[in-house]
């Protein structure tokens, strides 16, 4: 029977292969915005974006837990995450303003209603992911291999 810690490291294990996935799609729409500005690879990709940090979010928020460390939900609990997640050095080091961009272009995303996107914006936001993902994925990969083992 698996132990607490191990269960929690295979959900976290779960949540970063479906973080590739997402990751992969952001990369082939980029690649097909760069070939053909079609804005539906714009709208695909932005989807694709607020997609990958909401999963981030989630992953971190269970990572924070495994740790011993709990966010009340409410009003502020996004961005409490985020905080704490930095605290515990669940953020590459130098990346938490991407990471704070990406939350608030989710937040935009989930709550602007008609609103247009602009390729100046979210383009660099695209090209930036693969390094971040690199260095998180190291984070990551290390934190599971230690609740797996346990």
């Amino acid at each position: 029977m698996s132990s607490q810690p191990e269960k929690i490291g295979e959900r976290l294990s779960g949540d970063m292969e479906r973080l590739a996935v997402v990751v992969e799609k952001i990369a082939q729409r980029l690649e097909n915005w760069k070939t053909n500005a079609d804005e539906a690879f714009l709208d695909a990709m932005a989807f694709q974006l607020q997609a990958f940090y909401t999963g981030m979010e989630s992953f971190l928020e269970k990572a924070l837990a495994a740790q011993g460390i709990r966010v009340e939900k409410g009003q502020n609990s996004h961005a409490q995450i985020l905080m704490a997640a930095r605290e515990a050095r669940l953020i590459p080091e130098g990346q938490f303003d991407y990471v704070k961009d990406l939350s608030n272009f989710r937040h935009y995303a989930r709550h602007g209603y008609g609103f247009t996107l602009e390729a100046e914006i979210l383009v660099p936001k695209a090209e930036q992911l693969p390094g971040f993902w690199e260095e998180f994925q190291t984070i990551a990969e290390e934190l599971i291999k230690k609740l797996l083992s346990k």
